[in-house]
């Protein structure tokens, strides 16, 4: 298939049940082959922890360091 923009394009150029299978040929292009990759362009790593948890070292190849984790006797 073309380029995305070039789908696009072509899809907004059209009208009715045609533009409406367009849309649905880029939907379903968008899904097959691009969706799956997002995981892995994604760097947003998230880790939660009780207030009582402290000591948190962030690796960045290995994220969080359990082992450095340590318990506060009182919460900030």
């Amino acid at each position: 298939m073309r380029s995305r923009a070039a789908a696009l394009n072509a899809a907004a150029r059209r009208s009715g049940l045609a533009r409406a299978f367009a849309y649905a040929r880029i939907d379903h292009m968008l899904v097959r082959d691009v969706a799956p990759w997002i995981v892995f362009a994604n760097e947003s790593a998230h880790d939660f922890f009780s207030a009582r948890i402290g000591c948190q070292l962030y690796q960045p190849l290995a994220g969080i360091d359990l082992g450095a984790l340590c318990v506060r006797t009182r919460p900030h």
